[in-house]
């Protein structure tokens, strides 16, 4: 035997044995004969005490061949291809046991599977723990910057260390997620996401709390691990409704997904925004969508690319936003009116190929700065190295009319239309888990608003030809 208690254990036994008959008769009693009765029950706790050793060394040998060794004990298989009523009751006593050392395969209750978990058996308690690490080099060129600004800024950058915690509380239907930012390229530390979410039986679901918007831009939708590039595009950055509170409502089914949000407007669950209530910069704001999926799996949703062993799938959405500026305030960043955006989109994935195209708008009805924007995002990539390497492109169109954005903090622009090119690779290691990204971008018009944090630089008015460089190694668990 090779667990030390169980070689002590049978020590025990084999001197009682030895007591018991093996070194002779025993004397008499006041009776003057042994008892055959007394002898009989010791000889048989002997032989039960025998055969759990053996029981023990057999589920030892065998804890994680699955149901069929401990159907050989008479045991039920219940647990994940472990021992069944060992990881409980019944036979439970013999789980965990110092005598046995735990003999039943305890995934159920802790271990990895897209994440780190700790649950409770009936799933009414779990802790899932994710993160990622982005980390790369930046590289940025101008011909002719703002005046007292560097033609080439570079450097190496902390792009995210994110951690998700997420999992049930009191029954497996009341969900929480919670997303951190310890740190990230801009220097805060933010908490990006948190809400509670309940999930009924027919498949609808609410959450409140705070959360990206998933039913405006699928960009914003998709996880920052799970993208074709380095980071989202610019047209996400000029019409994005990003990080939202409120409370939402959705439902899907094999062939339809559609959410529902009431919120405080866009931007309003940002870190550039006070959290109170009297701090938001609307009165009311609404979103909704409707995602179509015409063949594939919903699983495929949820990423940019395709592996090379998906079948093809096709999706298409549509989404709608609406808000109405903070009245009964002279803030001149409030005077929004009414503030309407669109989007539309479509995706075609399979076999290592992927496509996807976009189409936003946005339009405000303050008097003084009407506004009509467009913008237009279409993008691809193939697995020239099945799973392992991708090429991919990405082309963007904007036209600000005129503007970057609606009220006071409006910024007129020299051109209003704006033209962008992508193209770069991914080196697959491990999936989305490890990978490398590299991309080159170029804006053949005047970008006309930062945003140091994808790698856009402003250009002087009527000035064009900015170039990026972007790199990052990603390591997602």
């Amino acid at each position: 035997m090779s667990d030390p208690t169980a070689r002590r254990l049978l020590g025990r036994l084999l001197m009682a044995a030895a007591v018991a008959g093996l070194a002779g008769p025993r004397p008499a009693d006041a009776a003057g004969a042994a008892d055959p009765a007394e002898l009989a029950r010791e000889i048989a706790a002997l032989k039960q005490r025998l055969e759990s050793l053996e029981n023990g060394e057999l589920l030892l040998a065998n804890h994680n061949s699955g149901p069929a060794a401990c159907e050989d004990l008479g045991c039920s298989a219940g647990c994940d291809g472990g021992c069944g009523d060992l990881c409980g009751d019944g036979c439970g006593d013999l789980c965990g046991d110092a005598l046995y050392g735990g003999c039943c395969d305890c995934s159920e209750c802790a271990g990895y599977d897209d994440g780190y978990y700790v649950r409770t058996r009936d799933g009414a308690f779990s802790v899932r723990l994710n993160g990622a690490l982005q980390t790369g080099y930046f590289g940025n060129w101008r011909h002719d910057p703002p005046a007292g600004e560097d033609p080439f800024e570079g450097g190496f950058v902390m792009r995210r260390s994110t951690l998700v915690v997420s999992g049930t509380a009191f029954s497996p239907s009341l969900n929480y997620f919670v997303v951190l930012q310890p740190i990230n390229s801009g220097g805060s530390d933010q908490l990006e996401e948190a809400k509670v979410y309940y999930g009924f039986e027919n498949g609808a679901l609410i959450q409140v709390g705070r959360f990206r918007d998933p039913s405006f831009l699928r960009e914003l939708d998709v996880p920052l691990t799970n993208i074709l590039g380095v980071d989202r595009s610019y047209v996400h950055t000029i019409f994005s409704t990003g990080i939202l509170e409120g409370i939402a409502l959705n439902q899907q089914t094999d062939m339809l997904r559609t959410f529902f949000i009431v919120h405080d407007g866009r931007g309003s669950g940002g870190p550039g925004r006070g959290a109170d209530f009297t701090t938001d910069n609307s009165d009311i704001a609404l979103s909704g969508s409707v995602d179509i999926k015409l063949f594939g799996e919903w699983a495929q949703y949820g990423d940019f690319t395709s592996w090379c062993d998906e079948e093809w799938a096709m999706f298409i959405g549509a989404g709608a936003y609406w808000e109405r500026g903070e009245t009964g305030d002279d803030v001149p960043a409030n005077n929004l009116e009414n503030l309407t955006g669109w989007t539309i989109d479509w995706t075609l994935e399979g076999h290592g190929v992927n496509a996807f195209v976009s189409a936003v708008g946005r339009h405000g009805d303050n008097p003084t700065q009407p506004l009509d924007q467009f913008g237009f995002l279409a993008q691809g990539g193939v697995h020239v190295v099945p799973d392992a390497f991708e090429l991919f492109t990405r082309y963007e169109y904007i036209d600000f009319d005129g503007l970057t954005d609606v009220g006071g903090a409006a910024v007129p622009v020299s051109d209003s239309s704006l033209s962008m090119l992508s193209v770069g690779f991914n080196r697959y290691y491990h999936r989305q888990g490890a990978k490398i990204t590299c991309e080159v971008m170029h804006a053949f018009d005047t970008v006309p608003v930062a945003d140091p944090f994808i790698g856009w630089l402003a250009d002087s008015p009527g000035q064009d030809g900015q170039t990026v460089f972007r790199s990052q190694l990603q390591l997602a668990f």
